[in-house]
């Protein structure tokens, strides 16, 4: 078998694992439906233990087929704009032509891997063939399939980049359009003169500023003296990863001061509610909640935006229909690849504690509502990597700092809303 179909038959596996959870929760869910009751603590305990484990198990299917996809086309499924050479050489080969780089290429790739594992001892030749690589800044940019490695993951950690609009770009500063409010067009009279009415909008302007990210991973020297691991795609991974986790959490909560500027606090403060009484959600402001949206906004690309803990209480909400509690359950499996769950007609994500604001007191979010293509994603063609030897040469340890730069920003802020704690 290929890689690809080994991750298809995993995921196949794995979607059937997700069922098989969900149905037998729902023998038990059911029956409480059919006899307009409420679940005893018994029941409630084993459906959400049930549930809970398909939803995982549906996430990590997903995550098995987007790799299956990729497959042996890895570098074609990225953008391609990212995989030209950093620095812009016509003569250097991009990721697609990886499989035929030129001796120059394959060179420069080799002296990259010597460099992260010597430093400054490698050989003169290799230290010319890193020379197209090197950084104003220090450092060495990365090499195009450490690139690859490094979004891969990152792309496997986040789950709100495949729904916004995303700018790749080489430049300190972007300029894009942004709607301060909602507004109509109007009807007019064959003569009549167009006028600036006052609830007609001005077409704003947002600026993104990719923002630096870093992380420094520690090596020991007897790593890097092994040859028997991959050292490049290791700290890419890692660095992957970490990059992806930063970057889901700043798109939701981040201050916009020195880095993105989250949805949950873009200015869509007017379309908040307050139901939540301590945190307690009711099956109405599941089923109202989409309704603060004009109906132009509450497209297929709206998604519940669900921290861990919220999830754990919508799970088991039922509908009122037929007494209070005793109705339809209100979060539906999907098991379909790729598909997400839903709750009340809509996709959701979930997100980690730790990508989440606290919800402890009164006056913070408890989920939201939105079309995720109205963020906007900046990210900053290209990664750096600096090898430092002397800050952790004590513990015989080398580290590697790596950099990236990227911004965010809400483009219109009647796409949002969120639901409070009061």
């Amino acid at each position: 078998m290929t890689f690809k179909d080994n991750l298809t038959v995993e995921a196949q596996a794995i979607f059937g694992q997700m069922e098989a959870r969900y149905n037998e929760g729902n023998v038990i869910a059911q029956k409480a439906v059919d006899e307009k009751r409420q679940l005893t603590a018994e029941e409630e305990a084993k459906v959400k233990q049930l549930w809970s484990e398909a939803a995982d198990l549906k996430k990590k299917g997903d995550e098995k087929t987007a790799l299956a996809d990729i497959g042996s086309g890895l570098d074609k499924a990225l953008n391609a704009p990212v995989y030209k050479h950093p620095m812009g050489d016509p003569d250097t080969k991009d990721a697609e032509n990886a499989s035929i780089a030129s001796p120059e290429v394959a060179a420069e790739r080799k002296a990259f891997d010597s460099w992260l594992r010597r430093g400054k001892d490698i050989l003169p030749e290799e230290a010319k063939a890193l020379s197209r690589l090197t950084d104003p800044a220090g450092g060495y940019l990365c090499m195009p399939q450490m690139q690859s490695t490094i979004l891969t993951k990152r792309d496997q950690v986040t789950q709100i980049r495949q729904l916004c609009e995303v700018i790749t770009t080489s430049k300190d500063k972007v300029i894009w359009p942004a709607w301060d409010d909602d507004w109509d067009m109007n009807m007019m009279g064959e003569t009549v003169a167009f006028t600036d009415e006052t609830d007609d909008t001005v077409l704003g302007e947002l600026t993104l500023t990719p923002h630096k990210a870093g992380r420094v991973l520690k090596v020991s020297q007897e790593l890097l003296e092994d040859q028997d691991f991959n050292l490049e795609q290791k700290i890419a991974e890692r660095f992957g990863y970490k990059l992806g986790v930063l970057q889901e959490g700043m798109w939701i909560k981040g201050s916009g001061i020195k880095q993105p500027e989250g949805f949950l606090y873009a200015g869509i403060t007017n379309h908040d509610i307050g139901t939540a009484t301590s945190g307690v959600i009711v099956p109405a402001d599941i089923q109202d909640f989409p309704l603060l949206l004009s109906p132009q906004y509450r497209t297929a690309n709206c998604r519940w935006i669900i921290p861990t803990a919220t999830l754990q209480q919508i799970i088991l909400l039922r509908s009122d229909t037929g007494g209070a509690g005793t109705g339809v359950f209100m979060w539906q499996p999907n098991f379909q690849s790729g598909k997400p769950p839903m709750i009340g007609g809509y996709g959701y994500i979930e997100v980690p504690a730790t990508s989440w604001p606290t919800i402890a007191s009164d006056g913070h979010p408890l989920l939201a509502f939105g079309d995720l293509s109205a963020y906007i994603i900046c990210d900053r063609v290209g990664f750096t990597i600096q090898r430092l030897i002397e800050t952790y040469a004590l513990n015989d340890q080398v580290g590697f700092k790596c950099r990236a730069r990227f911004d965010g920003r809400l483009s219109d802020v009647n796409a949002f809303a969120r639901l409070n704690r009061t």
